[in-house]
């Protein structure tokens, strides 16, 4: 696939995913940005949640070790090359996008409704409910089994942010401000010797 359409179509299956979410939100009771105040403090929580996933993406990049190396070595080969091709602000749409429709879906549908049903069940106990969304996070992302172990651990971090700031907007922040810190440095660091 040319890089023009691999980019059209990535940036349009994170736009369908706005759809899906309040789609399936509708048809499950539970409208995905129900817990999204958009306000100043949940945002801020949300960029200073980047920093962690920021420090593992450059020590997984930097210091590919174990089952890392394969990551780091499928990144190179597909998703490098790929996004040299981007703008910035293709770069960030996509990230965006990915922010809003992947939350939406994951932590403010998915993760809510399975939430309602183990409480249902007489387990109100959120880090099942974070556990299981993450996981479908992960299956999400099922490119190899490094990335789904990768995304699994990431869906598991928005989700506790989610739980801990009882705002959506903070994940959403955090995943759109990690996007596009990500697309940048591999698009234009990645493999560039100048920059380290």
């Amino acid at each position: 696939m040319h890089t023009s359409q691999a980019r059209t179509l990535l940036i349009g299956l994170e736009g369908a995913l706005v759809l899906v979410a309040i789609l399936l939100g509708w048809v499950l009771g539970q409208p995905p940005l129900q817990h999204a105040s958009l306000s100043e403090r949940a945002a801020a929580w949300g960029v200073a949640g980047t920093l962690p996933m920021l420090a593992a993406l450059v020590i997984i990049t930097r210091w590919p070790q174990g089952p890392w190396r394969s990551l780091v070595e499928l990144i190179d080969e597909l998703l490098v090359p790929m996004l040299r091709g981007w703008s910035f602000g293709e770069m960030a749409l996509a990230a965006a996008l990915a922010g809003f429709g992947e939350e939406m879906l994951f932590r403010g549908v998915l993760q809510e409704v399975l939430q309602r049903v183990l409480v249902d069940w007489g387990l109100p106990v959120p880090w099942l409910a974070i556990l299981a969304a993450g996981f479908l996070f992960g299956l999400a992302h099922a490119i190899s089994l490094a990335y789904v172990v990768f995304a699994t651990l990431v869906g598991i971090y928005l989700g506790w942010l989610y739980v801990w700031t009882g705002d959506l907007t903070a994940p959403i922040v955090t995943h759109a401000l990690y996007d596009f810190v990500a697309l940048v440095y591999l698009g234009r660091f990645r493999g560039d010797p100048s920059s380290y």
